[in-house]
């Protein structure tokens, strides 16, 4: 008798949650520059790059939407934060964010040639190199790059922690890469 009480309890199910469809399209261009540093345009354009290759074939109409997945991964390149943090936020698991963010990243490492070129002509290269020789003094040189943190003013007590940098100012950290022609 108790091995049949002991059995009934075996197959207990926890209910599974269908979340709702995240639609980042319902935010204020300020509110989605605060949360992942793009506007409505910037989003759109690169959830349509990455769409293809984001998306998952199924036929139970739960695979998560490229534009989550985008929004997900900027969250946490926007952020800094762990993977149960933005989970927190986006309403998603550690495990879901850390595969997500591994699949955004591998489609926009995919798509860098697209989006930066280095001089390709021979000539222009020595052109460069000879030009940061006059400029710096340093041989073999094509590219320069720097960053600075620009000073922006506070945005509200809700939406200032990730702009606060280590002196305790709001700002953006700009980063530029130039050729011999910028630097100076």
């Amino acid at each position: 008798m108790a091995a049949i009480i002991g059995a009934q309890n075996v197959n207990i199910r926890k209910k599974r949650v269908y979340r709702p469809n995240f639609v980042y399209k319902t935010l204020t261009d300020k509110e989605l520059r605060a949360k992942y540093r793009f506007g409505k345009e910037g989003l759109q354009f690169i959830t349509d790059q990455l769409e293809e290759r984001l998306r998952r074939p199924t036929g139970k109409g739960c695979a998560m939407d490229p534009a989550e997945q985008v929004c997900i991964a900027l969250r946490y390149y926007a952020t800094g934060a762990f993977f149960d943090v933005v989970g927190d936020t986006m309403g998603r698991d550690k495990a879901t964010v850390c595969r997500v963010v591994k699949h955004v990243t591998e489609g926009l490492v995919e798509m860098k040639d697209r989006f930066i070129r280095w001089p390709t002509r021979m000539d222009t290269r020595r052109n460069i190199m000879a030009g940061f020789a006059d400029v710096a003094g340093i041989p073999n040189v094509i590219g320069a790059i720097d960053g600075s943190h620009v000073e922006i003013t506070k945005p509200g007590p809700t939406e200032e922690r990730p702009f606060i940098n280590r002196k305790g100012r709001a700002s953006i950290n700009v980063m530029a890469v130039c050729d011999n022609k910028d630097v100076g």
